[in-house]
């Protein structure tokens, strides 16, 4: 989980903002809907994975998001 929720050194982001921001559908449901990965901390900017699925308009992204545990509880 640790390794999930790391930052990295590319603008404080997390492998979930990672793989929103490459538009990686299928990764970003086995990061946040299979392996439990936070899909709420936001980057270096206060930017979250679903304020910048939002902003790009995928909505794909922002459905699976969405149904991840930590906006549905």
């Amino acid at each position: 989980q640790q390794v999930l929720d790391a930052r990295t050194q590319l603008h404080g982001s997390t492998t979930v903002m990672l793989a929103v921001k490459m538009h990686r559908t299928a990764l970003v449901r086995r990061l946040v809907i299979d392996l439990g990965a936070d899909a709420t901390t936001p980057d270096n900017f206060g930017d979250t994975p679903l304020l910048h699925a939002l902003s790009v308009k995928a909505y794909d992204l922002v459905t699976i998001l969405l149904d991840s545990k930590q906006y549905s509880s």
